[in-house]
């Protein structure tokens, strides 16, 4: 659901073979099985039941009931070699099998209605935690990956930078690029609030004017659709003052800032369009619409730096930068000095210098990865059916 991010090439500098350079995302919906490729999948698995079928058929009536094994060491191969061929073969069933009832459950599979997604979405809805590990990471890699994950339409999001940058950096450009990096998510949230405010206060004054038996009117429809409408400007403003480096920068500009402009404008001109024939949408409906906007916008955005405490782990990896705020969470902590240097201890929470949330979900991206439009709100939604 997303593209990672390629060195770019300059001049004379030789493209890395395998790298990925690809501008489109992977498609969101598999394309549709043909029959053809059933019915090859079917033949296949006959065909390897078949051969080795006769094989092992050839084999004992050659070997054993012609009598061509005539001694111990000629019984002893021959029995080896149906073993060896009997597991060979079932490793392709098993393979072929799995192959085909993939195929069987593409065919079956629904994508979810966004009505259907929304109207989750007003219902207990799971916390998510999106971790970023980054080191020494340039500030636009980071930036477009924490609003790919700040965009994600999710109610209750919130996005941890981790920053693994050496806290006391020796050069003018580590100096800086730790302090642009800390000040990244604070950055990134100021630019969030202009939307979300408006949002929350249309939100806010649609639930008002809904007191009593009041049924929703065209007007609403077009009120909805023009929020709407200002969310999907807002958001082409943002692309169009992105810098294009690479590859990837044009990719979240075209498929996560605008396709996800794109799906906004889409429901505003539906509204309008239902608006000008006289139609309303119930006032449940119309609330949905209004909180998806809201959650667009609405995501808490912060840092951690492990290295700054001697109390977490500072081994050179990135899976114990992850683990080491992971270790941290449903956790409140307080920081004393030691002798080796600052620590986190546990605390009662009215003490705590640090509060760490505990979330439902966790979800860990690369700082030079980016997440496509409804990711989260789709694999919530599928995690959290029934069975």
């Amino acid at each position: 659901m997303g593209i990672k991010r390629k060195a770019p090439h300059h001049g004379n500098t030789r493209r890395q073979w395998g790298s990925d350079h690809r501008d489109q995302p992977i498609p969101i919906v598999a394309p549709p099985i043909s029959d053809r490729r059933i019915m090859i999948g079917r033949l296949a698995i006959v065909l390897t039941v078949s051969a080795w079928f006769t094989y092992v058929f050839l084999t004992i009536v050659q070997q054993f009931v012609e009598g061509d094994a005539s001694s111990a060491r000629l019984v002893i191969e021959a029995i080896v070699y149906i073993i060896v061929v009997t597991a060979l073969t079932a490793s392709a069933m098993a393979y072929l099998i799995t192959r085909i009832g993939f195929f069987y459950r593409s065919r079956a599979h629904h994508r979810a209605p966004r009505a259907e997604i929304d109207h989750f979405f007003t219902q207990s809805v799971p916390t998510v935690t999106v971790l970023v590990p980054s080191y020494q990471e340039d500030e636009r890699v980071i930036r477009t990956t924490l609003l790919s994950a700040a965009l994600q339409e999710h109610p209750h999001l919130r996005v941890v930078l981790l920053i693994d940058d050496p806290p006391n950096p020796t050069t003018n450009a580590a100096r800086e690029m730790l302090n642009t990096a800390r000040q990244l998510p604070s950055k990134i949230q100021g630019e969030l609030s202009a939307p979300l405010a408006r949002a929350v206060a249309a939100l806010e004054h649609f639930e008002n004017i809904q007191m009593g038996d009041r049924q929703p009117s065209a007007q609403d429809m077009r009120d909805l659709a023009s929020h709407y409408e200002f969310s999907a400007i807002w958001l082409r403003e943002l692309g169009a003052r992105q810098e294009i480096i690479d590859h990837a920068d044009t990719f979240f500009v075209e498929h996560v800032l605008g396709a996800l402009a794109r799906d906004l404008e889409v429901i505003a001109e539906a509204l309008t369009a239902g608006a000008d024939e006289g139609a309303s949408l119930p006032t449940d409906r119309l609330l949905e619409l209004y909180r998806r906007l809201v959650a667009t916008f609405r995501a808490e955005l912060t840092s951690f730096e492990r290295k700054q405490y001697v109390s977490s782990s500072h081994a050179a990896n990135k899976a114990m930068n992850l683990n080491s705020y992971i270790a941290l969470m449903g956790g409140s902590y307080q920081e004393i000095a030691t002798p080796l240097g600052r620590a986190l201890v546990p605390c009662s929470p009215r003490h705590a210098d640090l509060t760490v949330p505990d979330p439902d979900y966790v979800l860990t991206l690369d700082a030079d990865s980016v997440l496509l439009p409804e990711y989260c709100a789709r694999i919530l939604h599928l995690l959290e059916q029934s069975g």
